[in-house]
C-alpha cells in the first residue's frame, strides 16, 4: 500500500506573549526560543540555571531518553487527557484556542483514543474506529491480542484524522507502542542536547533539546516518573522569508501531557462503545464522496455567480459537462485547474459542453477575494460559488479538489477528488468519452469497489500480522507442473549449458552482420555471456558491493554504434551500467547506499527526443516518480507528478520526428505517458484490478502498427500469490483482450518476452508461467499453444541458428535451447 501524508492541520488561534531566557549555544537557538518549550496549560513556568544534577540519575540527553522510553515500554497502563496547540511565536506561554485529546491504554489490547477527528475504542474483544470526515461508517473487527502502531497506521484515513491530517504523530503513540520510539521522536538527529532542568506547572522536569534543520525540538520529562509532559515540534520547513526578506521564526507545534499517568487502575467503562443504528460497519474507512452517486441522475442544485445572480443545474440539460470544486486556498499545486481552463478553451463554443468551476469558499468571502484567485490562475471560465451548502449536501462533496463528470441525461459517470496531476491528464480523454456517449460509470464503479476491497485486504494484512512477514527469499514457489509437450509445436533439444547456474533472465542481442550474443544473468551478481552453440563464451563479474545483487537486464544502441547494458533488481537502490564489453561505467543513484530511497522499481534505455543519445530511465518505487539519466550519471529530468510506486517504464513508438513517449506503470495500475522534457501528457487507469507487473510493446505481424501486451497480477490474502492475467493494450490503455495464466507465486523472471516460434513473419507473446508453463500467444491474445517445462522457469528468449526458431530457457538448472518445429498435422 502506498501512504500519502496530507498537509499539516494549521490552527488558526490567538496568541498570548512571555519573555524567559534560555542557556544554550546552539546555531538559531535564542533565550526566546528556549522559553517557546515552557508550558501552555500552567500558569507559571521556572527555568532553573544553576544546572545541579539529580542524584542517581544520568544527565545525558541519551540517557534521560532512554529513561522515558524504558518507563513506557515497562508500564502496564497508561492515561492521559491533553490539549494541543499552534504556537507562532517563540516567546508566547499558551493560546487561548486549543484542541482537547485523551489516550488510555491497559497492556496488552485495550485502548481508547480521542484525537482530532478519530476514535479508536478496543475493549479486549472487538476493535471499534470512527472518523468524523468519514460519517456513517464505523470500522468494527475482531480485536488484536496485542497493540501496535502499525494497526494505527493501517488505516490511512483513521490515522490521517487521528494526526489532524499533519505530518507529526501524536507522541504517546510513540512511547507506547514504538519499538524504538527515541529514533524517530527525534528525527534522526545526532545533535541532541541537555538543556538546564525546569519546572512545569508542579513537576520538575528535565529538558532535552534536539536540533533539526527546520528548528528546535523539546521534549519536557518528569524527573520523578519520567513520563513526558510536554513536547514541542518545529513545523516549519526552514526559516521562510517574509515580505520585509528577512526570515520568518519557526512555529511550534505544542503537545501539553500534564495529567499524563503512567501505571495503575483504568475505570473499565474507558473502553466502552455504542455503533449508532444506520452507521454501516466496515473493516476498513473508505471516503466514498460522490462515488455515491454514480449512475444516477444527479439532484437538481443551484449555485450563484460572482455577482450573485442565481444559477440552476437547468442550465445543464442536454450537455455532457465537467463541474470542477475549488477553494481559494487550497490551490497550490493542484493540476486540475490548468487542465479545467484548457478543456474550458477547447469547448467554449461547443453548445453541447459545459465547464465550469464552483468555488466552496465560505459564503462571508467577498467575491472580489474569489474573482482575484481565478484571474491569478488564468481561469477565464464561469465561476460559481456555493452559498448554499449544495456541493456537500446533495451531490456529496467533500471538499476541494473534486471534478464531476456529467453525461447529457444529467448522469454522474465519472469523479476524482485528489491532487493527481494523473486525473488532471486523464480528463480530457474522458470529456470526448462523454461526449462520445460512453458509458464511463461502469469503469469508475469497478475502480472505487477494487480499491476499497485494496485497502481493506491491507488493513486486514496488518490486523493478521501477515503483512511484510516475508521476503523475496523466503516467497515459497509454486511447485512446477508436471513436464507436458506443446500440441501444435515439436520440440527437440539442442544443447543445455550446465556451466551458469542459477540461471536467470536472458537477453539476445543481434549486431548487424553478426551472429545473435546470448546474455543470462548467472548466480544474480554476475552476466554470463553463451555462444550459439551453448558453449560459455566469457562471465563478466560485476563490481557492485556485496549486499547488491540484480535480476533484471537490459540493453540499447545508440547512434553511435555502441552497445550499453544496464542491471537492476527491483526494490534494490541502484542500477548498474555497462558498456558492451562489461565494463562498469556507473551505478546510480551513486549516494543511495548512504542515503536510501524507497527502492527502484525498472530501467531502461532509450532514446526519447530522436537525437541517437542513450539516456537511462530509472521508475522508483515510493514517491520518487521517475528520472532521465545520462549516461554520464547527470540527472536530466524528475518526473514525480503523482507517480507511486513505478513498476514499468517503456519508451514508446516513434512518431515522424523519431520522438517518443515514456510509458510509465505507477500505483498498480495507472499508465502514464510523459513527453521527452519529463513532461505528464496522458494518464490512464487500466480497469480489471490486479497489479501490473509488466508492458511490452512489438509489431508483431509487420504491419507497421505495433501491439501491447501486460501481465496483471492479482494477490490473494497473502500477498505473495495469487491470480496472472495477460492482457493486450491499447497506446491509451484499454483493455482488448485477456488471457488468464495459472495462479502461484510471484517469479524474478520478465513476464512477457517477444519470440518468433512459427514460420513466417509474425512473432508472437511468449509468456511463463508461475508453474513453469509456458504460453504462446498470437498479437490478438488468440491461444497458440502452451506446455510445462518440468521445471521453474526463470528465463525466456528465442533466437534463429541455422535458419530455424530456437527457443531459451534458463533455470535452476542451467539454459537450454530447444528447436521449434511445427508439428506434422500443422505443417
Amino acid at each position: 500500500m502506498t501512504r500519502c501524508n496530507v498537509g499539516l492541520l494549521i490552527f488558526i488561534m490567538a496568541i498570548g506573549l512571555v519573555q524567559v531566557v534560555g542557556c544554550d549555544k546552539a546555531p538559531d537557538t535564542s533565550a526566546a526560543d528556549a522559553k517557546a518549550a515552557g508550558p501552555a496549560n500552567s500558569a507559571t513556568v521556572d527555568v532553573k540555571m544553576s544546572g545541579a544534577p539529580v542524584s542517581g540519575v544520568p544527565l545525558t540527553a541519551q540517557g534521560v531518553l532512554e529513561k522515558m522510553a524504558a518507563a513506557y515500554k515497562n508500564a502496564s497502563s497508561y492515561e492521559d487527557f491533553g490539549t494541543l496547540e499552534f504556537r507562532s511565536d517563540p516567546t508566547q506561554e499558551r493560546s487561548d484556542t486549543r484542541v482537547s485529546f485523551s489516550v488510555t491504554l491497559q497492556r496488552p489490547n485495550k485502548l481508547r483514543v480521542e484525537f482530532f477527528s478519530g476514535k479508536v475504542i478496543c475493549d479486549g474483544k472487538q476493535w471499534c474506529a470512527f472518523c468524523d470526515t468519514v460519517p456513517g461508517q464505523a470500522v468494527l473487527r475482531e480485536a488484536p491480542p496485542k497493540l501496535s502502531l502499525s494497526l494505527l497506521q493501517a488505516d490511512d484515513l483513521l490515522y490521517s484524522a487521528l494526526n489532524g491530517g499533519g505530518q507529526v504523530p501524536s507522541p504517546q503513540f510513540q512511547l507506547l507502542l514504538e519499538d524504538n520510539p527515541i529514533k524517530s521522536m527525534v528525527n534522526g538527529s545526532r545533535d541532541i542536547t541537555l538543556d538546564e532542568p525546569g519546572r512545569l506547572g508542579d513537576f520538575e522536569c528535565y529538558r532535552v533539546r534536539v536540533n533539526l534543520p527546520e528548528g528546535s525540538q523539546y521534549l519536557w520529562i518528569d524527573q520523578k516518573t519520567f513520563a513526558l509532559r510536554q513536547f514541542v515540534v518545529p513545523i516549519t520547513n526552514g526559516p521562510q522569508p517574509t515580505e520585509d526578506g528577512k526570515p520568518s521564526k519557526p512555529l511550534w507545534l505544542v503537545f501539553n501531557l500534564e495529567r499524563a499517568r503512567l501505571g495503575g487502575d483504568i475505570d473499565p467503562k474507558a473502553f466502552q462503545f455504542d455503533i449508532a443504528d444506520g452507521v454501516k460497519k466496515t473493516r476498513a474507512l473508505v471516503q466514498t464522496g460522490p462515488y455515491e452517486l454514480l449512475r444516477q441522475k444527479l439532484p437538481e442544485f443551484k449555485f450563484v455567480d460572482l455577482q450573485g445572480k442565481p444559477w440552476s443545474s437547468q442550465t445543464l440539460a442536454g450537455k455532457a459537462a465537467v463541474i470542477h470544486f475549488w477553494r481559494t486556498d487550497a490551490t497550490e499545486g493542484e493540476p486540475m485547474i490548468p487542465m479545467i481552463e484548457q478543456l474550458y478553451a477547447k469547448y467554449k463554443d461547443n453548445d453541447k459542453v459545459a465547464v465550469l468551476a464552483v468555488s466552496l469558499d465560505h459564503p462571508d468571502t467577498p467575491a472580489k477575494t474569489i474573482e482575484d484567485a481565478g484571474k491569478q490562475l488564468k481561469m477565464t471560465l464561469p465561476l460559481l460559488r456555493d452559498n448554499g451548502m449544495e456541493a456537500r449536501e446533495r451531490l456529496k462533496i467533500i471538499g476541494p479538489p473534486t471534478t464531476l463528470f456529467i453525461d447529457a441525461k444529467g448522469v454522474l459517470q465519472d469523479c476524482n477528488f485528489d491532487f493527481s496531476q494523473v486525473a488532471a491528464a486523464a480528463a480530457p480523454r474522458k470529456l470526448e468519452r462523454l461526449l462520445a456517449g460512453e458509458d464511463l460509470a461502469k469503469q469508475a464503479i469497478e475502480e472505487f469497489q477494487q480499491r476499497s476491497k485494496e485497502i481493506e485486504k491491507g488493513v486486514d494484512m496488518q490486523f493478521s500480522g501477515e503483512a511484510l512477514t516475508t521476503t523475496v527469499q523466503q516467497v515459497k514457489a509454486t511447485p512446477a507442473a508436471a513436464k507436458s509437450e506443446p500440441t501444435k509445436l515439436l520440440l527437440k533439444s539442442q544443447w543445455k549449458c550446465t556451466a551458469v547456474h542459477p540461471a536467470g533472465n536472458i537477453l539476445v542481442s543481434q549486431e548487424p552482420g553478426g551472429a545473435p550474443r546470448i546474455f543470462v544473468i548467472d548466480g544474480f551478481r554476475s552476466v554470463s555471456e553463451l555462444g550459439v552453440d551453448g558453449k560459455l563464451v566469457a562471465n563478466y563479474k560485476s563490481k557492485i558491493t556485496n549486499d547488491e545483487f540484480f535480476i533484471n537486464l537490459r540493453s540499447a544502441v545508440g547512434r553511435d554504434g555502441k552497445r550499453y547494458f544496464a542491471t537492476f533488481a527491483p526494490t534494490e537502490q541502484r542500477f548498474h551500467l555497462f558498456d558492451e564489453k562489461f565494463n562498469h561505467l556507473l551505478s546510480y543513484p551513486t549516494d543511495a547506499l548512504e542515503n536510501r530511497h524507497a527502492g527502484i522499481g525498472d530501467v531502461e534505455l532509450g532514446d526519447l527526443n530522436g537525437d541517437g543519445v542513450l539516456n537511462a530511465f530509472v521508475g522508483f518505487a515510493g514517491t520518487v516518480g521517475v528520472k532521465c539519466v545520462s549516461l554520464q550519471g547527470t540527472l536530466i529530468w524528475s518526473c514525480r507528478s503523482s507517480l507511486f510506486n513505478v513498476s514499468r517504464v517503456l519508451p514508446g513508438p516513434a512518431d515522424g520526428q523519431g520522438h517518443r513517449e515514456l510509458y510509465c506503470v505507477s500505483d498498480g495500475n495507472s499508465l502514464a505517458m510523459l513527453d521527452a522534457k519529463g513532461q505528464l501528457r496522458d494518464a490512464a487507469k487500466i480497469p480489471g484490478g490486479g497489479i501490473l507487473r509488466s508492458l511490452m510493446r512489438a509489431d508483431l505481424i509487420g504491419s507497421g502498427q505495433e501491439s501491447w501486451c501486460s501481465v496483471a497480477f492479482s494477490p490473494d490474502s497473502q500477498q505473495t500469490s495469487g491470480q496472472f492475467t495477460a492482457m493486450g493494450l491499447s497506446p491509451s490503455g484499454e483493455v482488448q483482450w485477456k488471457y488468464a495464466l495459472p495462479r502461484g507465486t510471484q517469479q524474478a523472471v520478465e513476464s512477457v518476452v517477444v519470440g518468433r516460434l512459427l514460420p513466417g513473419t509474425a512473432r508472437q507473446w511468449l509468456l511463463p508461467g508461475s508453474d513453469g508453463s509456458i504460453h504462446i500467444l498470437a498479437a490478438d491474445g488468440t491461444p497458440i499453444d502452451r506446455f510445462n517445462y518440468g521445471e521453474q522457469v526463470s528465463g525466456l528468449a528465442t533466437i534463429e541458428i541455422d535458419g530455424k526458431p530456437v527457443l531459451l530457457i534458463s533455470s535452476a538448472n542451467g539454459v537450454e535451447a530447444l528447436r521449434v518445429e511445427p508439428h506434422r498435422e500443422q505443417q
